[in-house]
């Protein structure tokens, strides 16, 4: 619809690939505007009809054995070299899991 005051010009058009989800409003000009302000309000219960919901979990997109080849290269002498038992424990597991996220990237993947 026409948002002048004269009713012969629109400014915005609103575009949506929800039809008939939307109940559009025109209120009094904003400021020195000679144009109303359109709203447009989402019926929610239709909104929900027209888009399924979607589950989502993280998964690894990447190989094991990519992470294992990887592995296979890390020079753990010095891991091994550490004094102190939590440390190298640390040490160790950060290595493991910083080569996992690099060769197995997580990735959300739809469920159904």
């Amino acid at each position: 619809k026409p948002t002048n005051k004269n009713n012969n010009k629109c400014l915005d058009i609103l575009l949506t690939n929800a039809p008939k989800c939307y109940i559009t409003k025109n209120w009094l000009p904003f400021g020195k505007s000679d144009h109303k302000v359109v709203s447009a309000v989402p019926l929610l219960y239709k909104y929900k009809l027209t888009r399924p919901e979607q589950t989502k979990v993280a998964k690894r997109s990447g190989k094991l054995i990519d992470t294992v080849a990887a592995l296979r290269n890390v020079d753990f002498k010095a891991i091994i070299a550490n004094h102190s038992t939590q440390l190298a424990h640390d040490n160790f597991y950060s290595i493991i899991k910083t080569t996992e996220d690099y060769c197995q990237p997580l990735k959300m993947v739809k469920t159904g």
